[in-house]
C-alpha cells in the first residue's frame, strides 16, 4: 500500500499483515513477495560484475562460491560467476541475511532451487525453509552468531 505520510504507518492497501485502514502494516507481507527474484537492474549489475571478473587473473578467480539459498543471491552468483569461472557453487543455508516476519526472506523449496540451478550443490539444504518464521524476526545478535 501507499505510505501514510501523516501517521508514518501503512494504509489498508496491499496484501500485508494486519487488518483495516489506518493500522500499521508490514509492506513485506504480501504472498507474492516470497523469495523475490532480482530486478532487471540487479541482473544488469551482476552481469557487469561478471564482466569485471574476466579482467582478474585466473589464479585470483574463486574456486568455490558459497551462496545463500535466496533467489536474489542465487541469481547474483550466477550472473557474476557462472559464465566466468569453473567454480563449484555450494548453497549454504546460514549464508542468508536476517530472516523472519518478512515474507521476502522465506526461501523456495530445495527442489525448485535445484531445478533452476542444477550446477549448484544443494545437498545440505532441508527440503523446506526451516529457518523462516512468520511470527518472529531474527535478532541482529542472532545473525552475528549464525554468521560466525
Amino acid at each position: 500500500g501507499a505510505r501514510d505520510r501523516a501517521g508514518g504507518g501503512w494504509d489498508g492497501g496491499g496484501g500485508g499483515a494486519g487488518g483495516g485502514v489506518g493500522e500499521r502494516r508490514c509492506p513485506y507481507g504480501a504472498p507474492a513477495l516470497v523469495d523475490p527474484p532480482l530486478t532487471a537492474r540487479g541482473r544488469e549489475q551482476a552481469a557487469e560484475s561478471g564482466r569485471q571478473l574476466l579482467q582478474w587473473p585466473a589464479a585470483l578467480r574463486p574456486a568455490r562460491v558459497l551462496v545463500s539459498p535466496l533467489q536474489r543471491a542465487l541469481q547474483t552468483a550466477h550472473g557474476v560467476f557462472h559464465a566466468h569461472t569453473d567454480a563449484r557453487f555450494v548453497v549454504v543455508e546460514n549464508c542468508r541475511e536476517q530472516y523472519g516476519r518478512h515474507i521476502c526472506d522465506k526461501r523456495r523449496e530445495t527442489a525448485v532451487i535445484a531445478r533452476e540451478f542444477p550446477y549448484m550443490d544443494t545437498s545440505d539444504l532441508a527440503a523446506e525453509d526451516e529457518l523462516y518464521s512468520a511470527e518472529e524476526r531474527e535478532s541482529k545478535r542472532a545473525v552475528s552468531v549464525r554468521a560466525a
